[in-house]
């Protein structure tokens, strides 16, 4: 499905700055889940501080075959931290759900007009996708005991089903501190998964789920990825892509393809991005990938040796540096060797 999937983002080059701000309404229609228009309080907004409507320098790249774990980077993101969201931010770019802001002057004071992305609305959208990502994790996981703290069934004579009980926490990794607690991503919130037709029963959980996370994400991505019509220089013709509008759509289709092609993924060793190891067909040696990429697994290398040799003028043993830096004997034995110029 790569090769029908067409999707650029740029990141600014001077990058993102954190500013308070007065926000307003969204410059597009990408308004995220549950956001308020506008609002008299100030608030942290991502901005590159430029004016509103000028230009400003951008490189540009491809999210999806670039970074083949985004979306899950994305979800692990700790919003209670905006260090972290300015970071991914000035690596992968905005959301693409800026809104038009008053940037504040040192003394609390609205100066020029900028766009900026409110970090309020990062923290609906970081929960959104988690909520999601964990309700997958538990499915693949076939964790029935997961599977029955979301769902419910119940009866009303009229109509039966399983109903969403979108929980305040997740295993403590969600804790929005924002004006709102985020609700569950998706119209099914608040409504009855109906088991008309006999599809959903009081005894399969595991099908309510996956008819639940598929609506969550069909729900945002309904309207959000168009079928165009892309020029390729370099093969001289036209073909036929699936383009998501903004980033944020483009890590809910990655999640998409995911789910599809039941792919495993895994946190790289050193910068905890997460990467696609496998899919269905995979080999094994994919399957045990532990770096993103080559330069990863270099840094990783280097900090071991390093680490080797430190611990080995403190003293301690071979056998216990080669446990503590999971690495075998013969290769802590030739990275002391070789400092000692043996």
């Amino acid at each position: 499905m790569d090769d029908v999937i067409g999707f650029r983002w740029s990141v600014p080059a001077q990058g993102f700055r954190l500013q308070k701000a007065k926000v307003h309404g969204f410059l597009s229609d990408r308004a995220p889940i549950d956001a308020v228009l506008s609002d008299d309080r100030s608030q942290w907004v991502l901005t590159t501080g430029t004016r509103l409507g000028w230009p400003f320098e951008k490189r540009w790249y491809e999210p999806l075959s670039q970074h083949t774990g985004l979306f899950r980077t994305f979800a692990d993101l700790p919003f209670g931290d905006p260090r972290a969201i300015l970071e991914f931010a000035n690596r992968f770019g905005g959301l693409g759900i800026s809104r038009s802001a008053h940037l504040l002057t040192s003394d609390e004071k609205p100066g020029e007009g900028s766009a900026g992305e409110a970090l309020d609305d990062w923290g609906r959208e970081i929960t959104a996708m988690r909520i999601a990502v964990e309700a997958w994790d538990t499915l693949v996981r076939q964790d029935e005991a997961g599977l029955a703290g979301l769902l419910q069934w119940e009866e009303y004579g009229w109509a039966s089903g399983w109903r969403y009980t979108p929980p305040s926490e997740w295993d403590g990794k969600v804790r929005y501190a924002g004006p709102n607690l985020p609700r569950a991503p998706s119209p099914l919130r608040a409504e009855l998964l109906r088991a008309d037709g006999g599809v959903l029963k009081p005894d399969d959980i595991s099908s309510a789920a996956w008819v639940l996370v598929q609506g969550w994400v069909n729900a945002r991505l309904e309207g959000k990825v168009s079928p165009k019509l892309i020029y390729l220089p370099a093969d001289g013709r036209q073909v036929l892509h699936l383009t998501p509008g903004i980033l944020l759509d483009a890590m809910w289709l990655q999640f998409a393809q995911a789910i599809d092609g039941r792919f495993v993924f895994h946190a790289c060793r050193v910068c905890r991005k997460w990467f696609q190891v496998s899919h269905k067909q995979a080999d094994h040696r994919t399957v045990r990938r532990e770096f993103c990429s080559d330069p990863c697994k270099s840094r990783d290398y280097r900090r071991r040796k390093e680490a080797a040799v430190r611990l080995k003028a403190e003293g301690r043993s071979i056998k216990d540096i080669a446990a503590e830096l999971d690495t075998d004997l013969e290769t802590v034995k030739k990275w002391v060797g070789a400092r000692k110029g043996k």
